[in-house]
């Protein structure tokens, strides 16, 4: 299929930015149908797989049978099915088999997990992706985002086939690089930069240099990565530019930074200078399990959660949360429609990788306020689901993050995962600079290796 011009990917974008707008608006925007919608098609899909099946999952099963019979597991619970994966068995978590697996770490036992990234989770970041940016350019009020070129500053995209799975063809490395082999060609075409030669560059110096001189003519109007990196990038181009006051000098119609994964707090000023004074922050909640939740208004009001993109949220409150009762927990989760404002939670995922009821109470669970000027016994409104800024809960038993989730605009309640594991350490931020992915360290990522053909990508 041929890819299309310029012109009419900016009117598609137009488009889809107006239809947005609209949606966002609406008073009612069906996150708790959306959800239900999703959890039967999850649940009618593991239906049709080996583990699943053996807990019960039968096409058709309503939620509280699903929580009836399926408890919430750990990583290493489902490690043995993940490595039956990993050696090309199919219809273990999810018909057919998985060639992808996005590496991350940070697990109670210290091992490096391997995340199952099939053809629906490549749909998820697809979709959620695009989502992302359309809720940016329906809050500004304008397309020109799209007008120009983006550069993401993530991962080595060059993927290390997995030891000891052959015949099967398996490859690891991070969710960023399996995205980026996966991107539609008209983003590829149109909008992605630095290109796949230089994204698929693991030697951190040399990828700035190279990123440098490829894009300090471009015009480049998003700018995507984790703060430390970014600085470092503006740093060398702005010397390259002989001491360019910010990239703004540099690239005029620089108007969006999408970040997320770390704080902002410690960079957003040297962010600000370094980025120049009109470039909006876009903040967006990707993991390696799913792309949660993406900025949809101002900064204030958090996060607007994914509710119909493919992953099924439920709800744990984490004042009963205790890793070693995880067996019997599970029957306390609520869905979405369940949430109480002022109550925390622990966000659990169900995912089109076949991760279901797989409690990952990752380090993103979260310490939400109760709405201002209402009672927080109130009844959460079913029209939205937000995830809102907040500060830290001292005595949580697991770290929190400066995220929360709402189910409206101003309500706020938390978040957590049917998948369980506690937080890695928290990094300084010199720790996360010099081209260390903050999924996976260096002593972990897996060496620059050479891609298989394009036409496997697909």
């Amino acid at each position: 299929m041929p890819v299309p011009p310029k012109f009419i990917v900016n009117l598609g974008a137009g488009f889809l930015t107006a239809r947005t707008r609209s949606r966002l608006r609406r008073k009612k925007s069906g996150a708790v149908p959306a959800q239900q919608k999703t959890f039967r098609q999850l649940a009618d899909t593991f239906a049709q797989t080996q583990l699943w099946r053996e807990h019960g999952i039968e096409a058709g099963i309503d939620y509280k049978q699903f929580r009836e019979r399926v408890p919430l597991y750990t990583y290493e619970d489902l490690a043995p099915a993940i490595e039956r994966m990993k050696h090309g068995e199919a219809d273990v978590l999810w018909p057919g088999s998985c060639a992808f697996y996005a590496i991350s770490s940070g697990t109670t036992a210290g091992r490096t997990k391997y995340l199952p990234i099939n053809g629906p989770m490549i749909a998820h970041f697809r979709k959620t992706g695009l989502d992302s940016l359309l809720y940016y350019a329906a809050r500004t009020s304008g397309t020109k985002v799209f007008h120009g070129r983006h550069l993401f500053l993530g991962g080595s995209t060059a993927l290390a086939p997995i030891e000891d799975v052959q015949p099967f063809a398996a490859y690891a490395g991070d969710l960023s690089g399996i995205t980026a082999l996966h991107l539609p060609p008209w983003v590829e075409k149109h909008l992605y930069e630095p290109g796949a030669e230089i994204a698929g560059m693991a030697d951190w110096p040399e990828k700035i240099q190279a990123i440098v001189a490829r894009t300090g003519r471009l015009d480049i109007t998003l700018l995507a990565g984790i703060p430390s990196w970014i600085l470092i990038l503006a740093e060398a181009l702005r010397a390259q530019a002989g001491g360019a006051a910010n990239l703004q000098a540099i690239w005029p119609h620089l108007e969006c930074l999408v970040h997320g994964g770390v704080p902002l707090g410690p960079f957003e000023n040297e962010l600000r200078a370094a980025l120049g004074p009109t470039v909006n922050f876009h903040e967006v909640y990707p993991a390696s399990e799913g792309f949660i939740a993406a900025q949809d208004a101002d900064s204030t009001a958090g996060l607007r959660l994914f509710a119909d993109a493919g992953l099924f949220f439920e709800f744990l409150p984490l004042d009963i949360f205790d890793e070693n009762r995880l067996t019997i927990l599970g029957l306390q989760a609520v869905p979405l429609e369940g949430v109480k404002p002022g109550v925390d939670y622990v966000l659990l995922l169900t995912t089109p990788a076949g991760c279901a009821a797989t409690s990952w109470a990752m380090s993103c669970v979260l310490s939400p306020p109760s709405r201002r000027g209402s009672s927080t016994s109130a009844a959460p409104s079913s029209s939205s689901a937000r995830l809102a800024s907040t500060s830290s809960k001292r005595n949580s038993p697991i770290r929190s993050s400066p995220f929360v989730i709402a189910t409206d605009g101003r309500s706020s309640i938390s978040m957590s995962h049917r998948f369980s594991r506690t937080p890695p350490p928290a990094r300084s931020a010199a720790s996360t600079s010099g081209g260390s992915s903050s999924r996976c360290p260096p002593s972990r990522r897996p060496p620059a290796r050479s891609w298989p053909p394009s036409s496997t990508r697909n």
